[in-house]
């Protein structure tokens, strides 16, 4: 969902990328608050909202994960020390 809306740079495949990323989120004001702007863009302008095409999609990839045919990604759990 996050990368279908266009902000697939905020997405971490490891703990260790997603340390990095809030790092380097914590360190650019500029490019933290550039996707600040196109976060408020996005909320006022949702494009799943009325469009067949995504619940279609998002119907289809729910359905995979259900039938084992997509990995379900999980992060850590809450509580747990990163890396």
């Amino acid at each position: 969902l996050v990368a279908s809306h266009g902000f697939a740079e905020l997405l971490a495949d490891t703990p260790e990328d997603y340390i990095a990323l809030a790092r380097s989120l914590g360190t650019d004001p500029a490019r933290r608050n550039a996707i600040r702007t196109r976060l408020k863009q996005a909320a006022a302008n949702p494009g799943f909202v009325g469009n067949p095409d995504h619940a279609r999609a998002l119907r289809e990839a729910i359905e995979r994960v259900l039938k084992g045919e997509a990995p379900v990604q999980s992060g850590p759990e809450p509580g747990d020390p990163p890396g």
